[in-house]
């Protein structure tokens, strides 16, 4: 568990993956309700951070199950609290933000510590951000936002240096959002001169912050120093985070339009060489991330079909005991039997059903499509009904107006990429995406409770 935490602490998701599901392989063979319970806990973050929401939630309701998860209510909120994130990384917004109100209702009752109120401050966060994304409602949002701030303060300021940090940065970018710099550039000061106060030598999301600000300002010049400050210290330190993958493109665009077209064509040949070997890692880490969860379904599958086997000889056996008492009582036990099998093969098929779900993942028609449409493409949709001929016809069977455009955004969902995901690949922006999101939805008549996701799979 402890490589696992520090594989996590230096955003190796994979890596920490794998030590959390053999701590868990031990803690099931202890039977420690405490150490199965935390380890599910890791392996779900690990999941969340590989954009592998659904995967993540499953783990999410295992820990919910255990005793120690019972028993402790800040545990609870803690899966409370992720399980809300992966939701809004699907779009589910109303769901994260009941999931997170449930999860402060629970910490209400917890015992004040440092680790209670960073928690409580991280879930705040969280709020104030689904107030301005889904309802662009700034003054909510800007209320949660101080409340998470003045939560952190109630911590020793060197035990939450990165959290307050980000609580800065997610202030300044919410400012800078709102088209108000003057508070968007003091909170990025403050961020950056916590990180210098505690000697942090990674700052590229401080740079990057104070680029975005003097590019959002007009001030390009401003903005291409510290811009490079982002790409020096993301390579310097060998940071591998997909997020700021776009720094090069806006250097591209930036250098573009000084007129110097060799460094223009640099950093757009960078960006894309970046883009496409993060693309390689992230298919090979979702891969083996895969094969661990199937796996683990396969044992889970192995397990059940050896206890169905165990129950089938105890029925047989009971059958013959019950039939020299009495015939009657033998009828009756039998029937009884008879329904626990049913219901025990009904788990065995659905665990099957999520060994042939998670298989269809690595096969090399399903990768071929993925690819496609991670670069965008002009194949892929042409691919895509190659390989799923029955898809467009049934959306089309609902609404026969609908658009190749639209068709081809259906697909995407199909193939469970997210809002972030979709918005990299066809370069727009979240916002046009969750817009996108919307219109077929309406187009589709899919409930706004209903996971579109889920929707599509299910066509």
């Amino acid at each position: 568990m402890k490589k696992s935490d520090a594989s996590y602490r230096n955003f190796n998701q994979l890596q920490s993956l794998k030590y959390a599901r053999k701590a868990n392989i031990l803690a099931l063979q202890t039977g420690n309700s405490e150490r199965i319970a935390k380890s599910y806990h890791n392996m779900a973050i690990a999941l969340t951070n590989q954009q592998m929401q659904k995967e993540s939630i499953e783990y999410i309701e295992k820990a919910f199950q255990q005793e120690y998860t019972q028993k402790n209510i800040v545990f609870q909120a803690e899966l409370m609290f992720i399980k809300a994130n992966n939701h809004s990384i699907m779009g589910l917004y109303t769901m994260a933000y009941k999931e997170n109100r449930e999860a402060l209702a629970l910490l209400k009752n917890a015992q004040n510590s440092n680790s209670t109120f960073n928690l409580k401050a991280k879930i705040l966060g969280e709020i104030g951000s689904s107030f301005y994304i889904e309802e662009k409602n700034i003054d909510s949002a800007s209320k949660y936002y101080n409340l998470m701030q003045a939560t952190l303060k109630k911590i020793p300021e060197k035990l939450v240096v990165y959290d307050l940090a980000k609580a800065y940065d997610a202030k300044g970018y919410f400012f800078l959002e709102t088209k108000q710099s003057d508070s968007a550039l003091y909170y990025f000061k403050k961020e950056y001169d916590l990180k210098i106060k505690y000697n942090e030598p990674v700052l590229y999301m401080q740079y990057c912050a104070f680029g975005d600000y003097y590019f959002e300002t007009g001030d390009h010049e401003k903005a291409l120093d510290y811009y490079l400050k982002t790409v020096q210290s993301l390579e310097q330190h060998q940071i591998q985070e997909t997020n700021y993958v776009s720094v090069y493109k806006t250097l591209s665009e930036i250098y573009g339009q000084m007129g110097q077209k060799e460094k223009e064509s640099y950093y757009i040949k960078r960006y894309a060489e970046i883009n496409s070997k993060f693309a390689e890692a992230n298919k090979k880490s979702t891969n083996e991330a895969l094969k661990i969860i199937l796996d683990e379904k396969e044992e889970d599958l192995q397990k059940s079909k050896s206890k169905l086997y165990w129950i089938i000889f105890g029925i047989i056996l009971s059958a013959l005991l019950a039939s020299l008492i009495a015939y009657l009582l033998h009828q009756k036990t039998k029937r009884k039997k008879e329904l626990e099998i049913i219901e025990k093969d009904k788990i065995i098929t659905q665990k099957h059903e999520e060994f042939q779900e998670l298989s269809e993942k690595l096969n090399p028609a399903f990768d071929e499509v993925i690819q496609l449409a991670k670069t965008n493409s002009p194949g892929f949709f042409t691919r895509f009904q190659e390989v799923y001929p029955e898809f467009s016809n049934k959306l089309l069977a609902i609404n026969p107006n609908l658009i190749t455009s639209e068709l081809k955004f259906c697909a995407l969902l199909f193939l469970n990429f997210s809002t972030k995901d979709i918005s990299e690949f066809t370069f727009t922006s979240p916002k046009t995406v969750q817009n996108r999101k919307n219109s077929i939805r309406k187009k589709l008549n899919i409930q706004s409770d209903e996971d579109i996701y889920i929707w599509m799979k299910n066509l």
